[in-house]
């Protein structure tokens, strides 16, 4: 069983399985297997497909890693807006317990943490990779404790070669209206 190391804790980790593809799909290391030396895909399957089952792959893995990461930001939103009803006397401020301001450093930390896997998570598409760029340039300063700047980088070039060695073809119609 594949299995992954989350850090939510700086005491331990604990094990998350990986599920990365449909029931029935081919996995991962299967296809990437019966891609050859000359790059030639395995039977039944051409190198546009296998290319965007690897790319599915990574979609998936994104996926969880940015709803972690979303998680944690509204996380800490949420926990604004009680400080604010509570420090105004609103009444939806009773509906939670009394605010703790360390408890917003450990969401804040927890919120870099997220930042900083979806950072290190192997990206699916360009878009992706150039928001690994943004978020690197805006929290370069803030990072989490347990990544650098330099590991992000080489993952960013890492990601940047996977995606030119794996390219997707591009719909007719979409090449007729640039054309055009």
């Amino acid at each position: 069983m594949n299995v992954v190391k989350f850090l939510f804790d700086a005491r331990r980790f604990i094990d998350v399985p990986i599920a990365t593809q449909e029931i029935g799909a081919p996995t991962l290391p299967a296809i990437v297997a019966g891609i050859d030396r000359d790059n030639r895909a395995p039977a039944g399957l051409s190198i546009t497909g296998a290319n965007a089952q690897l790319r599915k792959a990574r979609k998936q893995a994104w996926r969880r890693a940015d709803a972690a990461r979303q998680y944690w930001k509204d996380r800490l939103a949420l926990e604004h807006a009680i400080n604010q009803v509570q420090h105004l006397g609103v009444e939806e401020g009773r509906l939670h317990p009394p605010f703790d301001p360390k408890d917003r450093w450990i969401v804040l930390d927890r919120y870099r943490e997220a930042i900083a896997k979806q950072l290190l998570t192997p990206a699916p598409d360009t878009m992706s990779v150039k928001w690994k760029q943004a978020a690197l340039a805006q929290e370069g300063r803030r990072l989490h404790d347990s990544v650098t700047a330099a590991q992000i980088e080489r993952v960013i070039a890492k990601d940047t070669a996977f995606l030119a060695a794996h390219p997707i073809r591009q719909s007719n119609r979409r090449s007729t209206k640039e054309k055009g």
